[in-house]
């Protein structure tokens, strides 16, 4: 699923985010992480975990993912 490294200049979170999960865990320190899915480009989506931007995802993994959760849920 990694893609790579997102580039610091095409970085942009002005669209409505593919996919955010937020899990709420019983330990201390990190009780809660959020991770955000955006629009990179055409193949890839940027992978955000609490406010950092880390690296890319294949955009068609989001999406499956996306379903996947629709699926087990509705």
């Amino acid at each position: 699923m990694l893609e790579g490294e997102a580039q610091e200049d095409k970085i942009s979170k002005d669209a409505a985010p593919e996919l955010e999960i937020t899990f709420h865990r019983n330990r201390a320190g990190f009780p809660e992480i959020q991770v955000v899915y955006y629009p990179y480009d055409d193949t890839c989506d940027l992978v955000e975990v609490n406010g950092n931007s880390y690296f890319l995802v294949k955009a068609e993994d989001v999406e499956n993912l996306v379903k996947s959760i629709k699926k087990a849920f509705m």
